[in-house]
């Protein structure tokens, strides 16, 4: 899981490894 981060992209990169 990522860190709770204010991600500057509303859409992150879904990445498989979460």
């Amino acid at each position: 899981m990522f860190p709770l981060l204010p991600n500057p992209c509303p859409v992150w990169p879904r990445r498989p490894s979460a």
